[in-house]
């Protein structure tokens, strides 16, 4: 053919574009599996798409993004019907054991509501209850790594952080939750002062929930925006100035989307 001809008598060029062609096909391959890990491919937790994280937010005081108060969640369950399964955590570094032989690892402080939003299951005995304040879930990882992959260990007790704690599940190894690769999950324990009205922008956690069914973003985010009027009548009047001063509104994000705000640009643009 005119093409093989071609080839003939030209094959420096023919083998430079042949290679040109593979080095570009094979990083667009390598690209598209970047951009499908991170963007695309969804969480690995049932029904992912109907998580959602919620946020309040300052705008006007230079706080686009906080955190979520105790009394925002006892509110976001309870009069916020498009949200279910609404829950807290806090990322923190955590210490097992003690002297010479501690060692650090990754934790969240969940409250229980945490594993049901995520419809995540244990694969060694329970996750989780409202009645645990010193029992802990460890990840798979930590259990091989720290207590020989023991199917014995739910039952046993460690130390983190100085306190002494009792182990009562241990999760899949496929469980992963955000890029913040806990091994270590405790229960949150709220004091009254917590939920005393002066805290009530005391935003120092995070926030996740599960759309109910049938319900959308939009429906959430309005059920989110009347609840919150109804209780800034309520303010003094210096706090409701201060308040509205800020622009304070709560926002819920798709959970997906929102994780990856910061990178999907930079990464669609270097596929592009």
């Amino acid at each position: 053919t005119t093409a093989g001809r071609g080839i003939r008598r030209n094959p420096g060029f023919a083998a430079s574009v042949i290679v040109t062609l593979a080095i570009c096909i094979a990083a667009n391959a390598a690209v598209f599996a970047i951009v499908y890990g991170i963007l695309l491919r969804p969480l690995p937790f049932p029904d992912s798409g109907r998580l959602v994280r919620v946020f309040n937010s300052y705008p006007d005081a230079g706080e686009p993004r906080s955190g979520n108060s105790v009394l925002a969640f006892d509110d976001r369950r309870a009069h916020v019907p498009a949200l279910e399964d609404v829950a807290l955590y806090a990322e923190e570094a955590s210490i097992l054991g003690r002297g010479e032989t501690a060692r650090h690892t990754f934790a969240l402080r969940v409250t229980p509501s945490f594993f049901k939003a995520l419809r995540a299951n244990a694969a060694l005995g329970r996750l989780l209850d409202e009645n645990g304040t010193r029992e802990v879930v460890i990840g798979h990882t930590l259990w091989i790594s720290a207590f020989g992959a023991r199917h014995d260990v739910i039952g046993t007790t460690a130390v983190f952080d100085g306190e002494t704690s009792t182990i009562v599940g241990v999760l899949p190894e496929s469980f992963r939750f955000s890029t913040w690769d806990a091994q270590v999950f405790i229960p949150l324990v709220f004091s009254p002062a917590d939920r005393a009205e002066s805290r009530r922008h005391a935003d120092r956690f995070q926030m996740i929930a599960r759309l109910a069914p049938g319900a959308t973003i939009d429906v959430a985010q309005s059920q989110l925006d009347a609840i919150n009027r109804a209780r800034m009548e309520g303010y003094p009047a210096e706090l409701k100035a201060a308040v509205a001063g800020a622009g304070f509104r709560t926002m819920v994000r798709p959970y997906l989307s929102d994780m990856t705000r910061d990178v999907a640009r930079p990464v669609l643009f270097l596929w592009a």
